[in-house]
């Protein structure tokens, strides 16, 4: 880390609908005084809770770069995922997805991945599960409040394991 540069925290987590096919992904970055800056939840149908934690996490990294944070401490309460972001676990599809973290960790000058309980990724657990209760039935957004958060419908339904996720995004509001 260079001096003066601002250290941010970043955490991310992702709760799935089984029944449904519906994950909540959200993240909260915070700055050097621990304040959350953005957050996001954005609703999408995937096959499974680890491809919505790798989507969480993709998202995330991409959101660090478009708001130019060079420096971060992810943190997630999935230990598989963080284990295969910091090359601790290999086989299967997971060399695949440790490739595409560290081509997206170039982007940073300091990039940590560290897991924690799910009571120290609350923010994140929290954005997750309120709002997958009001979005996992389209028909009852009419009948809520309007969304403080953004929250967008992403497509496609699946997570493409390659991680070159294409979004096309629409904004979503509960009325």
């Amino acid at each position: 880390m260079t001096v003066g540069e601002t250290m941010y925290k970043a955490h991310f987590d992702a709760s799935y609908d089984w029944k449904k096919g519906i994950a909540a992904l959200a993240y909260v970055i915070y700055n050097s005084e621990g304040m959350a800056i953005d957050e996001e939840v954005i609703i999408t149908q995937t096959g499974d809770s680890n491809d919505a934690e790798w989507i969480a996490l993709m998202l995330l990294m991409k959101r660090l770069k478009l708001l130019g944070i060079k420096e971060v401490e992810i943190f997630g309460d999935n230990k598989g995922v963080i284990d295969i972001a910091n090359g601790q676990e290999k086989g299967g599809n997971t060399s695949a997805k440790w490739r595409i973290t560290q081509h997206h960790s170039k982007r940073f000058r300091h990039i940590t991945f560290n897991w924690v309980s799910r009571q120290k990724n609350r923010d994140a657990d929290k954005l997750t599960r309120s709002e997958k209760k009001v979005l996992s039935n389209v028909i009852e957004l009419r009948k809520t409040k309007k969304n403080k958060i953004n929250t967008y419908m992403i497509s496609p339904r699946q997570f493409d394991l390659n991680f070159m996720y294409r979004e096309s995004k629409r904004r979503v509001y509960a009325k």
